[in-house]
């Protein structure tokens, strides 16, 4: 079994986010500023990106999105080349789910896997009108960043959980968007679940009894059934905008 190191990669920043978008119907009015986290995997033997960063702040504005602020170094490229990556070495690239702030990257990885739920890939191919924007839908006359070198990528559909190796597993949660997935990763401590925007921060999962949604979702039914799962395996949670990540598992850089 592969035994993973876990990176978390702090590729933007939300400044002006609403907090109630990541915690329904709580904390209304109130501001959060929050990272936008990406996560590099590395064993002995493979190195794996999960999620490949936003957009830059121009194609923020322009695009109409919550504004975030993203140096230089916080670019996904430079991101990873900070921990000695490029997308040359990087083994494998699993997409938590396809809105902007975490697949704007993909079209720089081209030799390589990149994992995403067919679920995932066929809602954000026709989306809810309401969904438009965050999947930057060609239906509004976008030009989605999934779709982008499109005939480069070699893009895997996955149908629900799928073991890549023993000790790194695709795991469907959906909820959050139809497709959204997690990745159980074997690491020296033990198991950890990167739940990405399932628990997007660790208010949802810590400060309520059940677990609470992100204000964030396409189906609470569904939620609910992934938070229930998510407690099933009884691990250690990286969410998907909690800087909290950065202290418990080293500063990024």
């Amino acid at each position: 079994m592969e035994h993973f190191t876990i990176i978390p990669l702090r590729v933007g920043d939300y400044v002006g986010l609403e907090h109630t978008n990541f915690t329904y119907g709580h904390n209304q009015g109130k501001k959060l500023p929050c990272p936008i986290i990406a996560y590099l995997l590395r064993s002995r033997n493979m190195t794996v990106l999960v999620d490949t960063g936003p957009s830059s702040e121009e194609e923020t504005r322009k695009n109409r999105h919550t504004p975030l602020t993203q140096t230089e170094d916080q670019r996904i490229l430079n991101a990873l080349k900070k921990h000695g990556a490029t997308p040359e070495t990087i083994d494998a690239v699993i997409m938590t789910h396809l809105h902007y702030d975490h697949c704007y990257g993909m079209f720089h990885f081209t030799r390589q896997p990149i994992y995403i739920q067919r679920r995932e890939w066929e809602y954000a191919l026709n989306p809810l009108p309401c969904h438009y924007v965050v999947y930057e839908s060609q239906l509004a006359g976008y030009f989605p960043p999934f779709l982008r070198e499109i005939d480069k990528l070699r893009t895997v559909l996955v149908d629900g959980e799928k073991e890549l190796v023993p000790g790194l597993t695709l795991v469907p949660l959906p909820g959050h968007t139809p497709g959204m997935q997690g990745v159980l990763v074997a690491a020296r401590g033990g198991n950890r679940l990167i739940a990405s925007d399932a628990v997007p921060i660790f208010e949802n999962w810590e400060q309520y009894t059940p677990p609470l949604p992100s204000g964030l979702h396409v189906d609470l039914v569904s939620y609910y059934q992934t938070l229930e799962r998510i407690a099933s395996y009884n691990c250690p949670i990286l969410p998907g905008h909690d800087a909290r990540v950065f202290e418990l598992y080293g500063p990024d850089g």
